[in-house]
């Protein structure tokens, strides 16, 4: 019998947590639905670049290590931790003012309520 890892063999358990959280959402409203639909999607708009940054550095340190440039891995990493921390400090900031923004998007106070409290 092949023996596999357990992140590949228990993923598809990890991916349907998501949609059982929606589920038990679902039933507290279609407003708490979508304040959780708008807020996840704001989160995921500010992790995904994140993450591309961290696979760019990830590169970066490899490539350097390679060349036996040490100095340049170290450099790659900490500036690439410095654009994250600005990039996600700037999505914190923004988000302050979410509860105005929910409001200015969407007019159903319940949903702009939720949202906000998913994001701050």
């Amino acid at each position: 019998m092949v023996s596999t890892p357990w992140p590949r063999n228990h993923h598809h358990w990890l991916s349907s947590a998501g949609v059982s959280e929606v589920r038990v959402i679902s039933t507290f409203g279609s407003s708490a639905l979508a304040g959780y639909t708008i807020g996840m999607r704001v989160v995921m708009f500010a992790l995904l670049p994140s993450w591309g940054l961290s696979n760019a550095a990830a590169t970066m340190v490899g490539q350097n290590l390679g060349a036996g440039r040490p100095d340049r891995a170290e450099k790659a990493v900490w500036t690439a931790a410095l654009y994250n921390m600005v990039f996600l400090g700037a999505v914190g900031a923004l988000s302050d003012s979410a509860t105005n923004v929910a409001e200015a998007v969407d007019a159903d106070a319940d949903a702009s309520s939720i949202w906000a409290g998913k994001i701050c």
